[in-house]
């Protein structure tokens, strides 16, 4: 009986109370901010500084709440955060000498990534315009950081249910990149595929995001990453059977269901260290191809074949 209270003991949840509210460095910077803001002449890149590194703080303060706080804690940090990330970008658009591209553009990001975790997604996709201005200042169209927010546009529409507008937003990033000749490879470029053949899913349009996910999965290096993209397309390969059944074409969902075939035997060629039993999968790959018109067995090798390879 001892030793159960005692595992019990061990396992419980720690109490809010030993977790502070506000780390030492906040403290520090709260009284720094309250003395520059009672001075008439401080220097306004001083106090664009001040606001960064406290909104920076209160972040560490926010994920170290995160797991043990209550969730008013937390909304005020996040309130308190965003409060002086948007004083220290009004400060920086006021005064010209501090608009600098890299350091407006970080403090975008952190104000971008303060309104989503706060269900601003209204707020955060205007940020991102305002980023996508940003790149294409002095009629640089061919930046990374162009692309990279127009695929962070795209996500936020997508959020929205703009689903329209996201795809023409991520299919611009997409050209940016293909116009400064980036790799599928790149993390960037894999990011961008993955969400356009999201939005194109949202939309039916099967066959081009199976493709899109099939050039994503070049860059995918690790086993996890590379396991999770094969089973979306997996994924996709079912709902594209089903809406072949809704429309009566028992043939062609066949044909949706054997397409998994040539992605399986891909990754056995292209990284043969991730999936090694080829001896165990040849005859599911083999009960595949060998059906006719039959929707039922091919469903049914289909799901053992998921099952062997990702194990679902």
């Amino acid at each position: 009986m001892h030793r159960q209270t005692l595992a019990r003991s061990r396992h419980r949840r720690r109490p809010c109370g030993q977790i502070p509210a506000t780390s030492p460095q906040t403290l520090h910077l709260q009284r720094l901010l309250s003395s520059l803001r009672g001075n008439a002449h401080t220097a306004p890149r001083q106090l664009v500084k001040t606001l960064e590194g406290l909104a920076f703080w209160l972040d560490i303060d926010w994920i170290n709440l995160l797991f043990h706080g209550p969730r008013s804690s937390l909304k005020e940090l996040l309130r308190r955060r965003i409060a002086c990330l948007e004083e220290a970008i009004a400060i920086r658009h006021s005064h010209p000498s501090l608009t600098r591209k890299d350091g407006l553009r970080s403090s975008l990001l952190s104000l971008e990534f303060a309104y989503s975790s706060a269900g601003y997604h209204a707020k955060a996709e205007k940020v991102w315009r305002e980023l996508v201005c940003l790149g294409t200042r002095k009629g640089n169209r061919r930046t990374r950081d162009l692309a990279d927010a127009l695929c962070g546009l795209g996500k936020c529409q997508y959020v929205r249910g703009r689903n329209d507008d996201a795809v023409n937003s991520l299919e611009h990033a997409f050209l940016v990149l293909k116009l400064l000749k980036v790799d599928d490879g790149d993390w960037l470029a894999m990011n961008i595929l993955e969400a356009l053949a999201d939005a194109l899913t949202h939309q039916e349009q099967y066959p081009r995001a199976i493709s899109l996910y099939s050039r994503a999965m070049r860059g995918a290096m690790e086993f996890r990453h590379y396991g999770a993209m094969l089973n979306r397309l997996f994924d996709l390969r079912e709902k594209q059977a089903n809406a072949h059944l809704k429309n009566g074409d028992r043939r062609a969902a066949v044909r949706a269901y054997c397409g998994i075939v040539p992605c399986i035997r891909k990754v056995f060629k292209t990284r043969p260290e991730f999936f090694s039993p080829r001896d165990q999968l040849d005859p599911f790959l083999r009960g595949i191809n060998l059906v006719a018109c039959d929707v039922r067995r091919a469903r049914f090798q289909f799901k053992r074949v998921r099952r062997k390879v990702i194990g679902k």
